[in-house]
């Protein structure tokens, strides 16, 4: 008596993505947003726009329960820092 195993593996169709599923090419986007968001926060860097927010999580890292300054106190420390002093070009 030979015994004979049947093999019950059943072939499925290929799945196509939905209507509204974003599918393979989605993952191309994925990373255009995140050279975009990386772009953006290098620019800020850059320019010093997001120096509030490296002042807060300064003061929250290195001096913890030190009271911060204000959004507008902050942006006038750094005016005042940044024009204080001579005045004239040569």
């Amino acid at each position: 008596m030979s015994s004979a195993v049947t093999s019950s593996k059943t072939t499925q169709p290929a799945q196509t993505p939905a209507a509204g599923d974003p599918g393979v090419g989605a993952s191309r986007f994925a990373g255009v947003g995140r050279l975009l968001r990386s772009a953006w926060r290098y620019l800020r860097q850059a320019s010093g726009d997001d120096g509030y927010e490296r002042y807060v999580e300064h003061m929250a890292l290195v001096h913890p329960g030190e009271p911060t300054v204000s959004r507008s106190e902050y942006f006038r420390m750094c005016q005042e820092q940044k024009w204080d002093g001579i005045k004239r070009c040569c």
